[in-house]
């Protein structure tokens, strides 16, 4: 597994492995636009609130031991790949609310 930069305290989420972000809006505030784990030893319950992540374009995280609720996939309103092969996601209940997924 890659953690690199999960546990700095100085580095911005934007500098952790898998994940890419872009500048956005006026401002060019940087926001998470992908997230990038495929297999990378991860287990246990990814919490929905991802989808929250109002430019997320792509999650993947195939290949992990891992679980994720659809139930607020609705929030993701840019999200157009989403990667859950070899998980342990067992229902896709609610996919049908993302909209952007190609």
């Amino acid at each position: 597994s890659n953690s690199e930069n999960w546990s700095s305290a100085t580095a911005s989420f934007c500098q952790w492995h898998g994940i890419t972000c872009e500048p956005v809006g006026e401002l060019g505030q940087m926001a998470v636009t992908e997230i990038s784990l495929m297999d990378n030893n991860l287990n246990g319950i990814i919490p929905s609130i991802l989808f929250h992540l109002p430019e997320l374009r792509k999650l993947d995280l195939r290949d992990n031991s891992v679980s994720i609720g659809m139930n607020a996939i609705f929030q993701a309103s840019n999200l157009e790949e989403l990667y859950l092969d070899k998980t342990h996601v067992t229902t896709l209940d609610g996919i049908g609310q993302a909209t952007s997924l190609r």
